[in-house]
């Protein structure tokens, strides 16, 4: 199951150097959320998890001065605990290995701008200032 992780600079970093992070919850398709989203397509469903975890990313992101970020994560069945209406409870600590990209998020409109796992590290520093 893919998950969307709204995640901090400082907090990605962290996480880049040490390879695992622990999170309480994660957007992700329940069957909730799968239920109330019937008309949409797989792409779709993705989309909206991202733009969710997109709207906690930039609510939280310090005083509007840093960048909004989302960290699109493969779950593993073992790690995700109880459902609710958009996300996953998390019952362990993810891993670098699970990243799967990252998503820069734009305050203005609704645009993800992707970013492959690779280069996540060279990004970095832009997305710090």
């Amino acid at each position: 199951m893919r998950g969307y992780l709204p995640i901090s600079i400082e907090q990605l970093s962290t996480f880049m150097n040490s390879g695992e992070i622990s999170v309480d919850r994660v957007f992700a398709p329940t069957i909730k959320f799968l239920t109330s989203q019937r008309d949409l397509g797989q792409e779709e469903i993705e989309y909206e998890l991202s733009l969710l975890a997109a709207g906690v990313s930039l609510s939280q992101r310090a005083q509007g001065k840093s960048q909004a970020l989302i960290l699109a994560l493969e779950l593993d069945k073992n790690q995700i605990g109880a459902d609710g209406q958009e996300s996953v409870e998390i019952t362990s600590i993810l891993r670098w290995n699970q990243v799967q990209c990252a998503f820069l998020c734009n305050a203005l409109d609704d645009e993800l701008v992707w970013f492959a796992t690779e280069e996540i590290a060279d990004q970095l520093p832009t997305w710090s200032l």
